[in-house]
C-alpha cells in the first residue's frame, strides 16, 4: 500500500470507495435499528398481552367483590328482617304472657279462699 498524501485531491476512485464503505454502514445501521425495533415491538405487543390480562383478571376480582357483597348484603338483611319477625313474637308473647301471669296470681292470691270453700262442701 503507497502512502497517501493526505493534501492531495481525492479521485472518482477514492469518492467512489468512500461512497459504498458509506453504503454498507448505512445499511449494517440500518439492519441494526430494524431488529431493535423488532424487539422493541415484540416487547410490545407482549405488554399489550399482558396488560390485557391483568385487566381480565382485575375485572372479574371486581365482578366476584361485588357479587359477595350483594351476596352478604342480602343475608345480613334477611337475618335482620329474621330477627324483626322474632322481636314481633316475643312481643306478642310477653302481652299474651302477662295476662296469663294476671290470671294466676289471682288464682294463687285466692286459694286459700277457694281451698276453704271447698272444704265445707
Amino acid at each position: 500500500m503507497a502512502k497517501t498524501n493526505t493534501n492531495q485531491p481525492a479521485t472518482k476512485g477514492d469518492i467512489s470507495n468512500l461512497r459504498s464503505e458509506l453504503k454498507a454502514d448505512i445499511k449494517l445501521l440500518d439492519q441494526k435499528l430494524d431488529r431493535k425495533v423488532g424487539a422493541l415491538d415484540q416487547k410490545t405487543t407482549t405488554l399489550g398481552v399482558e396488560l390485557a390480562k391483568t385487566q381480565l383478571r382485575i375485572d372479574r376480582l371486581e365482578n366476584n367483590v361485588i357479587t359477595e357483597i350483594r351476596s352478604f348484603k342480602s343475608e345480613l338483611l334477611s337475618a335482620f328482617e329474621a330477627s324483626v319477625v322474632k322481636g314481633r313474637m316475643y312481643e306478642q308473647k310477653a302481652v299474651t304472657h302477662g295476662g296469663i301471669l294476671a290470671t294466676h296470681e289471682e288464682k294463687l292470691l285466692n286459694h286459700e279462699t277457694r281451698l276453704a270453700t271447698l272444704e265445707t262442701k
